[in-house]
């Protein structure tokens, strides 16, 4: 529920300040209830060398998939569903076993109002929202189960902390990666983020960088266990080596994915449209195998 409603009202903001709308461009023609320009307004763009230069032209292209920017799906609409969803998360959160969880449920849920209202204008912050917001995730569950069962929640915070930290790191890539693919919308919608303040090629070398610290720590996690059991001989049954084994060959193959999808985002200065979109989509599937190392 909580990253149903932040996707919505991301949309919704993106469609009423003309973001959306410098990626969409239908038959030629301006379908976008909130455009009121078709014009950059001299913003200054970013060559090839790394320069800038001024330009007036549209800087439209082709986008699938945005009925809020092209008015097929009405903002009334939008903003009543949203109603719908924060109140069934509000209602949902009560049942959440234990006060720790139920409190970092709620602080999520703030979080995408904040995000949408104050932070997403300001460069790196709303990645680093969005990012925490995504990586807080299993941390809910792992304190609603600690309750449950009677775990220490200190103990659970500690045994997730890698994991967390880890799909931090994975979803500050993928948010930056998902700007360089913006970088003209963004900058045209005078919304300042690291890739429009800094240059794509700055930018995917920060998106290498999180990329590499996110494969570190996932494999981190297995080598230490066991490393751990090893010294103090208790390696276990066949079971529990074959689980240490299924955690080291998906937190190995993960990692080298999505480092390998860095280093070409790398390689191309964040220019190559194709190779930075497929990595963003890519990515999803590699926090999968991220998520499943530490089961």
């Amino acid at each position: 529920l909580i990253s149903t409603s932040s996707m919505i009202v991301n949309d919704y903001y993106d469609a009423k300040s003309g973001v959306d709308y410098y990626k969409l461009k239908i038959n030629g023609k301006n379908r976008s209830p909130f455009h009121k320009d078709s014009t950059t307004g001299g913003r200054k763009q970013e060559k090839g060398d790394g320069s800038d230069s001024s330009s007036s032209r549209s800087v439209a292209v082709p986008v699938e998939n945005k009925p809020l920017v092209t008015g097929e799906v009405p903002t009334d609409v939008a903003k009543r569903f949203l109603n719908y969803l924060y109140a069934a998360f509000l209602l949902t959160t009560t049942v959440i076993p234990g006060i720790p969880a139920r409190m970092t449920a709620v602080l999520g849920g703030m979080m995408t109002y904040y995000y949408t209202n104050y932070l997403k204008p300001v460069t790196w912050w709303k990645n680093v929202s969005c990012a925490a917001l995504m990586g807080m995730s299993p941390l809910v569950s792992g304190l609603a189960i600690s309750h449950l069962y009677g775990v220490s929640e200190k103990c659970v915070g500690r045994e997730m902390g890698v994991m967390v930290l880890s799909l931090f790191c994975g979803f500050m890539g993928r948010e930056i990666a998902m700007d360089v693919l913006d970088y003209d919308a963004d900058g045209s919608a005078g919304i300042h983020t690291v890739p429009v303040r800094y240059g794509r090629e700055v930018a995917s070398q920060i998106v290498l960088g999180f990329w590499t610290f996110t494969g570190l720590l996932t494999c981190a996690g297995p080598l230490m266990r066991g490393s751990i059991a090893i010294h103090a001989g208790t390696i276990g049954s066949l079971a529990s080596v074959l689980k240490g084994m299924r955690r080291m060959v998906l937190a190995a193959f993960g990692s080298s994915w999505l480092i390998v999808n860095g280093t070409q985002i790398f390689r191309s200065k964040g220019r190559d449209e194709a190779v930075v979109k497929s990595s963003v989509e890519e990515a999803k599937l590699v926090i999968l195998m991220i998520i499943a190392s530490f089961m």
